[in-house]
C-alpha cells in the first residue's frame, strides 16, 4: 500500500441501490474531482472542506455526462484518511458506479486495495489499530451488543485501558533498567514496590481476559443446538425463539431429518439456533444420518438446549447425552407444560434435578410461549456470563486476547524472577516484551506486513 498515490473505490455494497458512493483519497484527490465533476463556476481544487455541492459526474476523456451527483469535499487533515478526500454520491446502479469509478481512474487514481482507506487513517494517526479494527466490526455487527461494543472500540475505549497499563509497565521497566545501567553500586531498587506494582498490573490484565469469552460471543455471535428425543417440541421451540415459523412442525415423530439453522437476536446477542433430528435408535439410513448430524451439531455448538416432554420420563440415554455436554448444557427445557398436570410437572422436575443438579431446569410450553422469557435469559446468561457488563469495554478480538495473554505471561515470569532473586536484566527483558505485547494491540510494535494483512481483510472501499 503506497500512501503517496491517490486511490479510488466504490464504497457502497454491491448490487443496485438508491445511492452509491465512489470514494477518492490522496494528494491529487481534488484535481481528480476537477476532472470528473462539473458545475458552472465551481472548482473543487479551491473549495473549502466539508462542503457538499450538486453537479454532474462526467467522463474526463470524452466529456460524456454520466450522472447527476453530489460531491463531498474533505481537506487534509480533517478527513477520514487524514488526506485530501472526495466522495461522489451518485445513483446506486452497479454499472453506473463502475463508470464513475473508471472516470476517477482515468483521471489519475488507482484502484484501492481492500481496507486501504482505513489503513491510511491508521498511518496518518486518525485511528490506532484497535480503533481501525472496530470499523470492520461496525460493518459486521449483527446484534445490539455487537454494535455497541464496536462503537466503544471505535471511540478508543480499549486503547484508553491499554495505554495506562503500558505506561505503568514501562515505569517499572525503567526503574530496573536505571539500576542495571548505573555505575553506582549504592543505588538499590525497591524490588518490593516493583513487585507490588506488577501484581496489580497482572490483576488488571487478568480481569480483562476473564471477559474475553463474553467478548467473543458479543462480536461473533453464539451457536445453540436444540436437542432431545423425537416429538418433544424441538422445532416448535426453534420457531418460538425465532418468532416465526421456520421449521416444519408435525405430531409425527422424526419429522426433522436434517439440521436447520437460523440467526436471531436474544438478549442483545446474535444467536444461531440449530434445530436437530430427534435422538433415538435410527430406523433408516436417512434417520441415522440425521441423528449423527444432531450429535455433530451438539459437539460443535457453544451451548445446547436439552428439550424433554414434561409428561414423559427422560431415558438414561437422554441423561447420558446431557452429562456428556458438561458445562455446555444451557438448560433442560421441560416442554409441553400446558398439557401436563401439576403432579406430572413436579415428578419431571424431580427426575431431572436428581440426575442433572447443576443444569437449570425450565418448565415451558413452546406452543403457548410459557417460559420463553426464562429460556432467553438462560441463553444470554450462558453466552456472556453473570458478571459481564455488556455496556463496558470488553475484549472482543482474538488478536487482542493473544497480546494480553503474552503480556501477562511475561509479567508473571518477571514476578517469579523478582521473588526468586534472579538477575534484574532478565526481569527487565520480560517487562520490555510485556510492554511490546500491549503496544501491539494499538499497532505500535507490530511489523508492517502483519498490519497490512489485518487491513486486507476489510471490504473494498473501506
Amino acid at each position: 500500500m503506497f500512501t503517496s498515490e491517490t486511490i479510488a473505490a466504490i464504497a457502497t455494497a454491491p448490487g443496485p441501490g438508491a445511492i452509491g458512493v465512489v470514494r477518492v483519497s490522496g494528494p491529487t484527490a481534488l484535481d481528480i474531482a476537477r476532472s470528473v465533476f462539473r458545475r458552472r463556476n465551481f472548482d473543487p481544487a479551491h473549495a473549502s472542506s466539508h462542503r457538499a455541492v450538486y453537479g454532474i459526474a462526467q467522463d474526463p476523456i470524452s466529456g460524456e455526462r454520466l450522472d447527476d451527483c453530489v460531491l463531498l469535499i474533505f481537506r487534509a487533515p480533517n478527513s477520514y484518511t487524514g488526506e485530501d478526500s472526495v466522495e461522489l454520491l451518485c445513483h446506486g446502479g452497479p454499472y453506473l458506479l463502475r463508470r464513475v469509478l473508471a472516470a476517477c481512474l482515468d483521471a489519475g487514481a488507482r484502484t484501492a486495495e481492500p481496507g486501504e482507506f482505513t489503513y491510511r487513517a491508521f498511518r496518518n494517526g486518525r485511528l490506532d489499530l484497535a480503533q481501525a479494527e472496530a470499523v470492520a466490526d461496525l460493518i459486521a455487527a449483527r446484534s445490539d451488543h455487537a454494535l455497541r461494543a464496536a462503537n466503544r472500540l471505535m471511540a478508543g475505549g480499549l486503547s484508553e485501558q491499554i495505554m495506562p497499563l503500558r505506561d505503568d509497565l514501562h515505569n517499572a521497566w525503567a526503574t530496573l533498567e536505571a539500576s542495571i545501567e548505573s555505575d553506582d553500586e549504592n543505588i538499590e531498587v525497591d524490588t518490593q514496590t516493583v513487585l507490588r506494582d506488577l501484581q496489580q498490573l497482572a490483576f488488571r490484565i487478568e480481569a480483562m481476559l476473564s471477559q474475553a469469552s463474553a467478548g467473543r460471543s458479543i462480536r461473533s455471535g453464539f451457536t445453540i443446538a436444540i436437542c432431545g428425543r423425537p416429538n418433544v417440541g424441538k422445532s416448535t421451540l426453534f420457531n418460538a425463539l425465532l418468532r416465526r415459523r421456520r421449521a416444519l412442525v408435525a405430531d409425527t415423530p422424526g419429522t426433522t431429518r436434517d439440521t436447520i439453522d437460523e440467526t436471531t437476536e436474544i438478549g442483545g446477542i446474535a444467536v444461531t439456533l440449530v434445530d436437530t433430528a430427534g435422538l433415538r435408535t435410527p430406523r433408516s439410513r436417512v434417520e441415522r444420518d440425521g441423528v449423527q448430524m444432531a450429535r455433530d451439531a451438539a459437539d460443535t455448538s457453544d451451548g445446547v438446549l436439552m428439550v424433554a416432554d414434561i409428561r414423559r420420563k427422560p431415558t438414561e440415554a437422554e441423561f447420558t447425552f446431557a452429562h456428556q455436554l458438561g458445562g455446555r448444557c444451557i438448560a433442560w427445557i421441560l416442554n409441553k407444560a400446558d398439557a401436563a398436570s401439576p403432579s406430572m410437572i413436579e415428578r419431571s422436575l424431580a427426575r431431572v434435578r436428581a440426575s442433572h443438579p447443576n443444569a437449570p431446569t425450565i418448565v415451558a410450553s413452546a406452543a403457548s410461549g410459557l417460559g420463553l422469557d426464562r429460556i432467553e435469559d438462560a441463553v444470554a446468561h450462558h453466552a456472556i456470563g453473570p458478571n459481564v457488563n455488556p455496556d463496558a469495554v470488553v475484549v472482543t478480538h482474538e488478536r487482542h486476547v493473544r497480546a494480553l495473554s503474552d503480556a501477562l505471561r511475561h509479567m508473571r515470569d518477571a514476578i517469579r524472577a523478582i521473588r526468586s532473586g534472579e538477575p534484574l536484566d532478565a526481569t527487565a527483558q520480560d517487562l520490555r516484551e510485556a510492554g511490546d505485547a500491549l503496544a501491539s494491540i494499538i499497532g505500535l510494535t507490530l511489523q508492517e506486513d502483519v498490519i497490512v494483512r489485518l487491513f486486507s481483510r476489510f471490504c473494498m472501499g473501506k
